[in-house]
């Protein structure tokens, strides 16, 4: 594989520390950029840093990703599969999500439905052939020459500057069913259903006493009796 890396990578990197910062969820957010990409090779490529202004690779919240997209060229790899992984620092990062593995159609916008959890500080990427991203020393990524599994680390990153033609929808889950709220979930606040919500019983309604024409007596006796049957 031959890449060009940037001579700026140090520079950039440090840039990362400028991406979205985690936050708290209140809606869907688009992460990352598509555009025609001019090529590279068979690796994992994660997204690290952007510059100050550009889209951000970092997903902000933890929620799911519900479809995510890649923009292709008129001939384009077969396959593409999304990763997210946390960069502790250094070569080192840890893929901490994944897709399906998905077909390219050429010359086109290629859009996938999906429900992939993804923690908050993630960097978006992906594992691909070929044809995926651009050279830019505005940007940094990581790559390495496998497709590594979710829960796996690898130290043998290696650092250049390119931008990845990818980007996601995530959704906040706030029930954490794994379910995007926005488009996915109709009741966000109960974990156990993502139908309609499900309506709560109204309270039982309590029966008056008639009114007994007796004497004292009888009524006070008619009136335990009925409290004794409410009870019941």
């Amino acid at each position: 594989m031959i890449r060009r890396i940037g001579l700026l990578g140090a520079l950039v990197g440090a840039a990362g520390l400028l991406s979205v910062a985690p936050g708290v969820a209140s809606a869907s957010t688009t992460i990352g950029q598509t555009f025609s990409p001019s090529g590279c090779s068979e690796e994992t490529y994660i997204q690290t840093a952007s510059p100050p202004g550009g889209p951000s690779y970092v997903v902000p919240f933890d929620g799911v990703i519900t479809q995510w997209s890649y923009q292709s060229d008129p001939s384009p790899p077969p396959t593409v599969r999304l990763k997210a992984a946390f960069h502790p620092g250094g070569t080192t990062l840890q893929i901490v999500a994944e897709s399906a593995t998905e077909n390219i159609a050429p010359s086109t916008l290629n859009t996938y439905q999906s429900r992939i959890p993804v923690p908050a500080g993630a960097n978006l990427g992906e594992f691909i052939s070929e044809d995926c991203s651009r050279p830019d020393d505005n940007y940094s990524d990581y790559y390495l020459g496998e497709d590594l599994a979710v829960g796996s680390s690898s130290s043998d990153f290696t650092l250049e500057n390119f931008q990845q033609d990818i980007s996601a929808v995530v959704e906040p889950d706030a029930d954490h069913d794994g379910f995007g709220d926005d488009t996915q979930d109709l009741c966000p606040s109960n974990g156990s259903t993502q139908s309609a919500c499900p309506a709560s019983a109204p309270p039982p309604t309590k029966k008056k006493c008639k009114k007994h024409k007796h004497g004292h007596k009888s009524a006070q006796a008619a009136k335990k009796r009925c409290k004794k049957k409410h009870h019941k």
